[in-house]
């Protein structure tokens, strides 16, 4: 069979249907045929080598069929959209009761559309913001807003719920060593715990994102991002599928990680030799 369930065809005009009479010589076609003639249906089901479309209980030859219907895609990426229908898009958002009574809710729209070509402003209107400020544009483009995460130590401390402090080496460290701490050794490591803060702050907003009873939490067995020191030199960011040995730095997602190796860049590359 030529044809398969679901395709969309058209069926042959009168004169393809007065050949196929004439071939029969003398047998005359269903008077349905002639009613169709021409018409574009979807192959409902195949039976006793025929067609049974979706606008008629009769069984159709494969004789009778023109071809498949080639449904044109307007949005496709390779067919370039005309001046005209974006204006008759623009102005069919603008006259709607919804842009009249409230403010223009972009991502209600179509979004696909709005992302690759932008809003055209229809003429005789122009855009507002819900102020009520003109938006001195001929379009608006949607984009996908940036998240903001804490991009201080002070503001970690804030999601946290713990008060802003500053951080000393723990006594009972000082009291059981032997090594004698220098005063940079110790703002290392006061810049370590301070990180720690931040990152455990991160962590707690990544487990309210994804819905969590806690902060998120690292899991071997699924790919997360982190940020590490080489022992060669340098930081590095990276995806890992499984997380073995030290891990202090990973996050859930890749705008996390960045977000936190951008914030907080100064305290990784002062205490980079504890990652």
């Amino acid at each position: 069979m030529k044809y398969k369930v679901g395709d969309k065809v058209k069926l042959k005009s009168k004169e393809g249907l007065d050949e196929i009479e004439r071939q029969l010589k003398g047998m005359a076609l269903n008077p349905e045929a002639y009613d169709l003639a021409g018409a574009e249906c979807a192959i409902y089901n195949i039976v006793d080598g025929g067609y049974i479309f979706d606008v008629s209980p009769w069984v159709w030859s494969e004789n009778m069929i023109e071809g498949l219907v080639e449904e044109e895609n307007p949005f496709d990426d390779n067919i370039p959209l005309p001046d005209s229908f974006c204006q008759r898009i623009a102005e069919e958002i603008a006259n709607s009761d919804l842009f009249k009574k409230e403010p223009l809710d972009i991502p209600t729209m179509i979004t696909d559309f709005v992302k690759e070509h932008g809003l055209p402003c229809p003429q005789g209107y122009i855009f507002k913001d819900e102020n009520g400020n003109v938006i001195n544009a001929t379009k608006i483009v949607l984009e996908k807003k940036k998240k903001e995460y804490p991009k201080s130590y002070e503001e970690c401390c804030k999601v946290l719920n713990i008060p802003v402090r500053d951080l000393d080496i723990l006594d009972n460290m000082l009291d059981t060593t032997e090594i004698v701490y220098s005063k940079n050794l110790d703002r290392h490591l006061n810049s370590f715990r301070k990180l720690l803060i931040c990152r455990d702050a991160y962590w707690k907003i990544a487990g309210e994102e994804m819905g969590l009873d806690g902060p998120w939490e690292i899991d071997p067995h699924k790919p997360c991002y982190f940020i590490a020191h080489l022992r060669t030199g340098g930081i590095i960011k990276k995806l890992c599928g499984c997380v073995n040995g030290n891990a202090n730095f990973a996050f859930p997602t890749e705008e996390m990680r960045d977000a936190f190796k951008e914030n907080f860049d100064p305290y990784i590359e002062f205490c980079k030799e504890f990652l």
